[in-house]
């Protein structure tokens, strides 16, 4: 039996057994997501790291990290209890940063920088959201 992710691409090949869970790619049978209690871990199809995070009791909880398929960083941020909180990064594939966010409780609170090119720092702006009560 299998067990099908949102990803269509994904399919669960041993599946969830309390302490973790996977699944793979059906082509190549190569393993997509890597899940434990307290850290996970996802894939390209080729093997490399796609995102690694921590949990607590397979929950989003604390540093996650998204990475290029050649293996630079692509975003970082925190998590707390499956919201996003604290100061999410976002980077081209050079390693400069291009945005950042800052989040509390899920609610994104403001943009401190948006970098338009690679090079040099071109246009700031800070957005304020609505908190929804």
């Amino acid at each position: 039996m299998t067990e099908t992710n949102y990803d269509k691409s994904i399919t669960a090949g041993n599946g969830f057994y309390g302490v973790e869970y996977k699944n793979y790619y059906p082509d190549s049978g190569q393993i997509a997501l890597f899940q434990e209690r307290n850290s996970g871990h996802s894939f390209y199809p080729d093997g490399k790291l796609k995102a690694e995070w921590e949990s607590l009791d397979f929950v989003h909880h604390g540093k996650f990290v998204e990475y290029y398929v050649d293996g630079q960083i692509k975003l970082t941020v925190n998590y707390k209890n499956m919201s996003r909180d604290g100061i999410m990064l976002k980077y081209y594939e050079s390693g400069s940063i291009k945005e950042e966010w800052e989040y509390e409780d899920g609610q994104r609170l403001s943009i401190f920088k948006y970098y338009e090119s690679e090079e040099k720092f071109e246009n700031g702006f800070m957005i304020v959201f609505e908190r929804k009560s």
